[in-house]
């Protein structure tokens, strides 16, 4: 006769359940902050554009070439953001996107430490080491 799992130890399932809930909490809303900026910076674009792109070919084009340097720096991002710009906002939901998982794993270092979880919180640690340095490359390789 086999007999079922024992349950989880009920003091540590709270403790758990809100570590989970919180990193979960800060994906859905990085996520969803992200498509809001994407999809507003993208109805700035088509309306500071001429309403015409659907029946004229020039207007149409207007719209798909870069007409201005695309922002390259956090100055460049916010002064767009500053003049309601579509590209701005657009820039933004996509830095929203790359810092949410840099965020969730820098809480979960805090929270596995806190719960004194030492290897968990090692593991996270080396996991933002791994997400920072990625960033890091990857811009000396843009530049």
């Amino acid at each position: 006769m086999t007999y079922p799992p024992s349950p989880p130890n009920i003091a540590e399932k709270p403790a758990t359940f809100r570590v989970e809930n919180a990193l979960s909490y800060i994906l859905r809303v990085g996520v969803t902050l992200s498509i809001a900026l994407v999809l507003f910076g993208t109805v700035l674009t088509f309306i500071h554009h001429e309403p015409d792109y659907f029946t004229h070919a020039r207007h149409l084009e207007d719209l798909s070439s870069l007409s201005e340097p695309f922002p390259h720096t956090l100055g460049e991002m916010c002064e767009r953001i500053g003049h309601f710009r579509g590209q701005g906002f657009v820039i933004l939901g996509l830095m929203v996107l790359l810092l949410t998982p840099i965020v969730s794993v820098a809480t979960a270092i805090f929270a596995f430490a806190f719960q004194k979880n030492r290897t968990f919180a090692i593991i996270s640690a080396l996991v933002l080491a791994i997400l920072i340095l990625s960033l890091i490359l990857g811009k000396a390789e843009g530049a």
